[in-house]
């Protein structure tokens, strides 16, 4: 979970892209322009009331539509939920973050640096104080529904795998998509270690990198 947050927090700071997709509406909506400017009025609105209101105090559905300037009705045209509304946050930020990494990985001419570069782009987010405090905030938040942790969680791994399964199959490792699942695992692992304050040096992408290296290229005992 705590890799989708940090994308959240990290859309927050630095904005590209299009809106993310909302919960299925329960009635017609307005027009597709007007329906994506009010998603996107919901989704800011709603990730800077998390934000501001940090780890401790919960964010109600009237404090979000009070302050994307809508409508209750407007909410429940996109969201069945308060918890839709945190899922589609998490899912917004983590689709621009893994753009961000793949423009990071394109930029690299090796396989191994490609690796480096995500691994890098990824933790060095978690480790900028503001992303930081935002990603907790967020985490806060959405870990009070089992379910929406949990999905969160699973997407997330499975966008870091997906891109480091690329530049592992390019070096020769066997099983690729497995050893890139375990990749995703390390780094999630290294993520939470960050933001949680318990290794805060900025070298930890370089430590996190030669690890999983040096983990997927180690012989596998098929016994």
């Amino acid at each position: 979970m705590a890799e989708a947050a940090v994308a959240a927090a990290s859309d927050q700071v630095d904005r590209t892209g299009q809106p993310g997709q909302p919960g299925q509406p329960g009635q017609p909506g307005p027009p597709g322009d007007v329906t994506q400017a009010q998603v996107r009025r919901l989704l800011d609105a709603g990730l800077t009331l998390l934000i501001d209101r940090g780890t401790s105090e919960a964010v109600r559905v009237a404090d979000i539509v009070a302050a994307a300037g809508l409508s209750n009705r407007a909410f429940y045209r996109y969201f069945a939920s308060k918890d839709d509304l945190v899922a589609a946050i998490v899912d917004d930020g983590m689709r621009r973050a893994e753009s961000y990494l793949r423009h990071l990985m394109d930029r690299e001419t090796s396989p191994e640096r490609r690796l480096r570069a995500m691994i890098a782009g990824f933790l060095r987010q978690a480790t900028d104080p503001v992303i930081g405090a935002a990603t907790r905030a967020v985490l806060a938040q959405s870990e009070r529904s089992r379910d929406v942790a949990g999905s969160a969680a699973r997407a997330a791994l499975d966008m870091i795998a997906g891109l480091a399964a690329d530049p592992l199959a390019e070096l020769g490792v066997e099983r690729p998509r497995d050893k890139a699942r375990l990749v995703a695992i390390t780094l999630s692992g290294a993520v939470q270690d960050v933001l949680w304050g318990r290794h805060e040096r900025s070298s930890r992408a370089e430590e996190v990198a030669a690890y999983c290296l040096a983990g997927v290229r180690a012989p596998v005992d098929a016994r």
